[in-house]
């Protein structure tokens, strides 16, 4: 597996907690070009530990031993979270108005982990950034919901089986995590989950 390692402007922190997670997303964005650009130079740091190009290379913006910036969470979510799944359940991105009902995103997220109440139950807990690695797949045109490409799903699975090698995380979906799943009050919406998106093939 080919790992392109990028020097980043801004240099990573040490990492402070025990790696417990993978966390994987899908870009915001289909340009590789901007999207190595923008983890390269980012001010604030934001960026995944590993980056899958459509064809399959991998490159890397820091050590698993640092913390990555990829799946932070506001103070507000997790305050939402903290309160319980009732009250989460019913906040929703942009004019944080009640619903009467969840989002289907929502319903996605308690078919999943329908023993826990909230993002913070999860192996992740309330330090998503400093306990996970993140991997980011380059969305392809057709973006919702994401669909990779083969290339992408082939070194995902060996990207993962080595990550969790190396930091002896157990190759089972509670360790194996979607952005959506840490934070589905950012990365939900009407129409389900989508970071890495519905159609992401677990």
């Amino acid at each position: 597996m080919l790992v392109k390692r990028i020097q980043c402007e801004k240099p990573h922190k040490p990492r402070a907690h025990q790696i417990r997670a993978i966390v994987i997303h899908a870009t915001g964005t289909t340009d590789l070009d901007k999207i190595l650009r923008y983890y390269q130079t980012s001010s604030s740091g934001i960026g995944p530990h590993y980056m899958i190009s459509l064809d399959g290379t991998v490159y890397q913006f820091a050590e698993e031993s640092e913390t990555a910036y990829d799946c932070g969470r506001s103070a507000e979510n997790d305050a939402h979270y903290a309160a319980g799944r009732e009250e989460w359940l019913r906040v929703v991105k942009g004019d944080k108005a009640r619903q009467l009902a969840p989002f289907p995103g929502y319903d996605s997220w308690c078919a999943s982990w329908p023993t826990l109440d909230s993002p913070l139950d999860l192996e992740t807990g309330s330090h998503p950034n400093g306990s996970s690695i993140g991997i980011e797949c380059q969305s392809p045109k057709h973006r919702l919901p994401a669909v990779f490409t083969d290339e992408q799903y082939t070194t995902l699975r060996e990207l993962i089986a080595e990550v969790a090698a190396r930091c002896v995380i157990p190759l089972a979906r509670r360790h194996v995590l979607g952005h959506s799943d840490v934070d589905p009050i950012s990365r939900c919406g009407k129409s389900g989950s989508w970071d890495p998106g519905e159609g992401f093939e677990w």
